[in-house]
């Protein structure tokens, strides 16, 4: 049967309706939150530059928090959108979640963020990197 053209744009549409809302639409359409994360990168792909994760407590330590999923998509018609190589800023699965990073953010916050704008100031910190974020959702 496979999935067609309209689902994807239903599905897209739902996205931004709820504002990526993992959790509101797993509950929707009554799938995994890894699975509706996955989802979520290949709709986007080539149209916004997206990064996702789920994460939980390291189950070894206990304390620190753990990706356990990770997701991306790239810009194509704005390249200069794009962000690579920032590893401590986008930890990939498995990798612990590093102190300033979007993850930390989130976790801190306990909201998610989507942006306008990621500026990354080759100044400060340990890898001599800063985050500042607008627009946040």
């Amino acid at each position: 049967m496979g999935i067609t053209l309209s689902d994807l744009f239903s599905f897209e549409a739902k996205i931004y309706e709820t504002g990526l809302d993992v959790i509101a639409l797993a509950k929707f359409y009554a799938k995994s939150y890894s699975q509706v994360l996955l989802r979520i990168g290949e709709v986007l792909q080539r149209k916004r530059f997206l990064y996702g994760v789920l994460y939980d407590v390291d189950s070894q330590i206990g304390k620190n928090w753990v990706v356990t999923y990770w997701t991306g998509s790239w810009n194509e018609e704005r390249p200069d959108a794009n962000v690579y190589g920032l590893g401590k800023l986008f930890p990939r699965k498995g990798q612990l979640v590093a102190p300033g990073s979007l993850v930390d953010m989130t976790i801190l916050g306990r909201k998610h963020h989507l942006v306008e704008r990621i500026t990354i100031l080759d100044e400060i910190e340990d890898d001599g990197l800063a985050l500042s974020s607008s627009n946040q959702w």
